[in-house]
C-alpha cells in the first residue's frame, strides 16, 4: 500500500518469520464450519487441508483452493477510559 493509501489510517504489518501460527479460517465455501491451523508458516491456507474425517459438511464440503493471508492488518484504536 502506498503513503498515500495509509493516511489517516491506523495499519500494521504482519512479517512471518516461521514461526507457530494458530487461527480458524473461515472460507466461503463453507462458511459454517471452521478449519483450525496449528503450525509453521502461516501465509497461505488450503481450504480442507486441516479437515478431519468426520466433517459434518457433506462429500467433505472443501474447495481446495489455496488462500494467501494477508500481511497488513486494520488496527482498532481503544478508546481512552480515563
Amino acid at each position: 500500500m502506498s503513503k498515500e493509501g495509509r493516511l489517516g489510517l491506523a495499519t500494521a504489518f504482519l512479517q512471518w518469520k516461521g514461526t507457530d501460527a494458530c487461527y480458524d479460517f473461515y472460507c466461503s465455501c463453507s462458511p459454517e464450519e471452521p478449519q483450525h491451523f496449528d503450525g509453521m508458516f502461516g501465509e497461505q491456507f488450503t481450504c480442507g487441508s486441516t479437515a478431519d474425517e468426520d466433517s459434518e459438511l457433506p462429500d467433505g464440503g472443501f474447495c481446495g483452493k489455496t488462500w494467501r493471508l494477508p500481511f497488513n492488518l486494520s488496527a482498532i484504536e481503544v478508546p481512552d477510559e480515563r
